[in-house]
Parts: structure tokens; C-alpha cells; sequence
């Protein structure tokens, strides 16, 4: 069965054999309740050395709370200038560095959202990670939760690429260029749909169907499209429903079409419910 609120607390294991009985140490059972989740993301997609980021955080949750904090660890050498919206009645202060902390006694409705800036060292290199923890006190007793995505890594911004179908690079996927990508997908070599496409300089996203290459052909691209991720120069069905579910990225029931840079997927990109 399902656990419930109530099944919250301490646990012990008796393990018996014909030596006789040892109890386990109590272990401590926290149940997060269904819609309870913590997200945070970069705003503007990545950094410049020496330059300011915003980090846009959001806590989600059904119950009552009776108190949430937050924290958040700093990559090394980066420092906390300002932050805005919700941040509780304790907070960094300007030129904090390692660890930021925020509290909240008197709490917002949910979703608690608020942003910060943080400015980046001058020999900042690299993907720069940040880890965010929630802690919220339901009960008398408090839960975690790691905010999402596990860690946020924030590019350089010259290392920051869009994904190949965001033509108007607003790191947001329309309906128009989705139905781009669902083009290229219907690419067919007489009736026979193979998803091949090839690239070419002056379309709107630099790439063009490719109607004369057969579906079981083996291909080498000079360039290929982000949504391409077995790289075979063919669009799949799998490839075209992940550039649907990123279409598809919702905050608060609207849909918004957000993306960001994840490291590690399948395709580079992650959506982004900010």
C-alpha cells in the first residue's frame, strides 16, 4: 500500500535466527506530500567572468508548513550580491560566499518564488555547478528536498548553445518551430517517410529535408541538429515527442515552451518550469 502522512516517523528491523534477535537503530521515515517539488534554474542561460547571474528558485506545496528554509551552495570564488520576491525573514547579505541560507516563518501561498543574483569570480572557467537545498517543517517535523535539476550547471556564455529548433533563440520552443522540426520528421523519399534532413545555410533554422537519401543510409553530416541525438542524420519518432515534451514545458498550468541547458541528457537540453 501506499505510505500516508501518518506513516511518517521511526522505524527499527528486528532480524531473528536461531542465535537469537539483534534490533536495527531507529531509522526516521519523512513523507513529502504529492505536489511538493523544488526547481531552480538560471535566468538568461549562463555567465560571463567577473559578471552577475540570476538564479530564479521555486518551492511548490500542498499541507500546511509551518516553516521553510532554503539554501544553497555557492561554486568557489562566486558571492551573493541581491535577491528579490519572497525571500523570507532571514536571508544572505550582500558578499556572502560558500553557503546561502533563507528562511521563512510567515509563509507565502505556494509556490514561494524568489531570485538572487550572484556574480562570478574573474577566472571563472567551465560549467559552474549549483546544489539547492528546501527544507520544509510539516508537522513539527522536517523533509528535504534537492531542488531540480540535480546539480543546476551554468555554462559560460560562450559555450551557450540554443537548441538547433529555437530559431529566434528566446531559449523558449513555439508552436511554429515545432511544426519545423514535425517538417522534418515527415521528410519522405517517394512514399516512404524517412526523417532525413541535411544542412543548409539560409533556411530558418540552417537545415532542409533531405528527400533523395534513403531511410537506411548511412550518413556523415558537417552539422547536426540538436534534436538528432543518436546523430544518424534522421529525425525518430523518439526525437520529434522529446521536442514535443520541451514544447510542452509548463509553469503553473500554462504552457510556456521553456528549455535550458542540462548537461548529461539525452540531447543536452532540459525543460525549464520557471
Amino acid at each position: 500500500s501506499l505510505a500516508a502522512l501518518g506513516d511518517a516517523g521511526s522505524y527499527t528491523v528486528a532480524v531473528t535466527n536461531g542465535a537469537g534477535t539483534v534490533l536495527s537503530q531507529a531509522a526516521e521515515l519523512l513523507i513529502i506530500p504529492a505536489g511538493t517539488a523544488a526547481t531552480h534554474s538560471v535566468v538568461g542561460g549562463g555567465y560571463s567572468p567577473g559578471g552577475a547571474v540570476v538564479i530564479s528558485s521555486r518551492l511548490s506545496y500542498t499541507g500546511t508548513l509551518s516553516a521553510v528554509a532554503w539554501s544553497v551552495l555557492l561554486p568557489p570564488g562566486w558571492t551573493y550580491v541581491s535577491g528579490s520576491a519572497s525571500q523570507g525573514e532571514t536571508r544572505p547579505v550582500a558578499g556572502t560566499s560558500g553557503l546561502l541560507e533563507w528562511a521563512w516563518t510567515s509563509l507565502p501561498a505556494s509556490p514561494v518564488e524568489f531570485t538572487y543574483t550572484v556574480q562570478a569570480p574573474a577566472y571563472a572557467t567551465g560549467a559552474q555547478t549549483f546544489v539547492a537545498l528546501a527544507i520544509a517543517r510539516l508537522g513539527g517535523k522536517p523533509y528535504q528536498l534537492l531542488a531540480k535539476p540535480d546539480p543546476l550547471q551554468v555554462l559560460p556564455l560562450n559555450q551557450l548553445l540554443h537548441h538547433a529548433a529555437d530559431t529566434n533563440r528566446d531559449f523558449k520552443i513555439s508552436l511554429l518551430e515545432l511544426t519545423r522540426i514535425i517538417e522534418l520528421y515527415n521528410t519522405r523519399n517517394g512514399s516512404t517517410r524517412t526523417g532525413r534532413y541535411r544542412g543548409q545555410t539560409g533556411t530558418e533554422d540552417n537545415f532542409a529535408p533531405d528527400a533523395e537519401t534513403l531511410a537506411a543510409a548511412t550518413v556523415t553530416l558537417s552539422v547536426y541538429h540538436s534534436a538528432d541525438t543518436n546523430r544518424d542524420g534522421r529525425f525518430s519518432l523518439l526525437e520529434l515527442t522529446r521536442v514535443i515534451e520541451l514544447y510542452n514545458t509548463r509553469l503553473a498550468g500554462a504552457r510556456t515552451g521553456r528549455y535550458q541547458i542540462q548537461v548529461g541528457s539525452e540531447d543536452g537540453y532540459a525543460p525549464d518550469p520557471r
